[in-house]
């Protein structure tokens, strides 16, 4: 995939994440953005809700190759915050192996 193509797809997710936080609410309530942590094969994941519906679910360590749970609970905690700030500053909901490791996130 080029860097072009990847970046186009990385703004459409912004775009609806963005179209989801402001349009999808029909109340005049403000949108919630809940995270959840999970027990998965031996580690853990999490998921994220907004307005109780998940709109992502991350079971795995997203920059791992392969299917690899977080090491601890924790570790989901923290990496599943990281990416709520990134939404709430509608940037790309993304984690980059770097940032894991800023935030003492344990990987392979």
């Amino acid at each position: 995939m080029t860097m072009a193509i990847k970046k186009s797809i990385d703004f459409f997710l912004v775009t609806c994440f963005f179209f989801l936080i402001t349009c999808g609410n029909n109340s005049s309530k403000q949108p919630v953005l809940k995270l959840y942590i999970f027990e998965i094969n031996k580690g853990w994941g999490y998921k994220i809700n907004l307005n109780n519906k998940t709109i992502i679910y991350q079971p795995y360590i997203p920059v791992v190759t392969g299917e690899v749970p977080f090491y601890s609970k924790s570790d989901a905690q923290k990496a599943g915050e990281i990416v709520i700030e990134k939404i709430r500053k509608g940037e790309i909901p993304n984690v980059t192996k770097d940032e894991l490791i800023k935030n003492g996130i344990s990987i392979p």
